[in-house]
């Protein structure tokens, strides 16, 4: 009885122990197979991307600018150096504006003063008896306007001694003119007098109550009267047309001067008119001493370099790198790879001169794909591919990195999405493959 009790036990104890032993096999393959399942599963919908790569460098994306100066000059000053970044109407170089300066300020001259002689000529061609000058010629010339103003008080001072003169040759005329008028009526008188004392006298002489020579004298009076009458009245006419002469030529000496002025009037404005064209020139050379960046941008190149250095017009000074919103890459893609890309896919750049584990790169996309492979001087062929990417710097925090032409960089085209499981699956496809085919 004890001896069964203890083998009993022992089958017991056995029994039990391979039960818990396949329990646990059984969980762990089940734990195995679920593994797989997932990782299958899993391998099955995770995606990840496929890419073709090749190595670039950044070019420029726009044209070279070409700063050249439209006038000759000597070199004063260069304010920029090659690599330096510029920002538009940045100063780059200055040129010697002694020579411009001065024909600018020579015009500048010249135009006030005619713009004051302009002034004084209009009041002296309109008849005024004061000249106002321009007020902004006062603050900018006070020299002009007081030299203006004392020429016109004497020129109207000469003009009012000339009409003075002319004037008094008029009331001289008048008094000629009313004397002699004065002298033909009393002339007239005294011949109508004579002829009543020749009628008188002419019975009596005959009655012989009056002597013959006193007929002779009244006859003698007579005739001499008749004569200086006949004078008198070829006299006055003379005499008005003299007075009107005179008059005229008062006229004649004040329309004289307006007509004058006028004329010196216009050639004056005429000749404003072309140093205002020619100011214009003038300003411009002057401003043009100053050579400014047509545009944003990095010098890539300065062509001169000394001070004092003549400078030929129509020859480049500095060329400058336009910098745009966007980078532009070119890369070289290997030809068995080029049958998956197209313009339009996106891609990511990489330069090798930042970190792209620490500052990451840039996002862009395929632009231009080359119409056939070149080969370089090392015999390898490839296309030349154009990437332009969506910004123009790296931002690290708050920080811009600057990308300038030549940084090499690789590229990374997205050609598309695989599952993990193609890739797993994709040896031993194409191993099927390969022995389906074999004899």
């Amino acid at each position: 009885m004890g001896t069964w009790s203890h083998d009993a036990f022992a089958d017991a104890r056995l029994t039990a122990r391979s039960s818990r032993v396949g329990g646990v096999s059984h969980v762990l393959l089940w734990s195995v197979a679920a593994f797989f399942a997932i990782a299958l599963y899993w391998a099955s919908q995770a995606e990840v991307v496929e890419a073709t790569s090749g190595m670039g460098k950044v070019i420029p994306s726009g044209q070279v600018k070409r700063v050249q100066s439209l006038d000759p000059g000597i070199l004063q000053e260069r304010k920029v150096n090659q690599g330096d970044v510029v920002t538009r109407d940045d100063v780059l170089l200055k040129l010697d504006q002694t020579q411009f300066l001065s024909n600018f300020r020579e015009n500048t001259s010249r135009m006030q003063a005619l713009e004051g002689r302009v002034a004084r000529l209009l009041a002296e061609a309109t008849g005024q008896e004061s000249f106002t000058p321009p007020s902004d010629l006062i603050e900018r010339n006070p020299g002009i306007v007081a030299n203006e103003t004392a020429l016109f008080k004497r020129r109207q001072h000469t003009l009012k001694n000339n009409l003075s003169i002319r004037q008094q040759q008029v009331t001289q005329r008048q008094a000629e003119l009313e004397e002699l008028k004065e002298s033909r009526t009393q002339l007239g008188r005294q011949l109508k007098l004579t002829q009543r004392e020749l009628k008188i006298t002419r019975p009596m002489v005959k009655q012989g109550v009056m002597s013959e020579v006193e007929l002779l004298r009244l006859d003698r009076e007579h005739s001499k009267i008749t004569g200086d009458l006949a004078q008198l009245r070829h006299a006055v006419p003379r005499a008005a047309s003299a007075l009107e002469e005179a008059r005229s030529k008062v006229d004649e000496a004040q329309l004289g001067f307006r007509s004058q002025a006028q004329e010196d009037l216009n050639e004056a404005r005429n000749e404003l008119s072309r140093l205002q064209e020619a100011m214009t020139g003038l300003k411009d050379r002057v401003v043009r001493t100053t050579i400014r960046a047509p545009v944003d941008g990095t010098v890539i190149r300065v062509h001169v370099n000394t001070v004092g250095q003549v400078i030929q017009s129509g020859v480049t000074l500095v060329e400058i790198m336009p910098q745009e919103d966007s980078l532009m890459v070119e890369a070289r893609i290997d030809p068995k790879d080029i049958a998956f890309l197209h313009p339009g896919q996106r891609a990511m750049v990489k330069l090798t001169a930042y970190d792209f584990s620490i500052y990451g790169g840039l996002e862009g996309e395929l632009t231009h794909i080359s119409a056939d492979a070149i080969t370089d001087e090392n015999g390898q062929t490839a296309y030349l591919v154009q990437v332009r990417t969506h910004e123009k710097f790296i931002q690290k925090g708050d920080k811009k990195l600057p990308i300038i032409p030549g940084m090499v960089a690789s590229v990374d085209v997205i050609t598309g999405k695989k599952t993990i499981l193609d890739y797993l699956l994709k040896p031993i496809l194409k191993a099927r493959d390969n022995a389906l085919r074999e004899r």
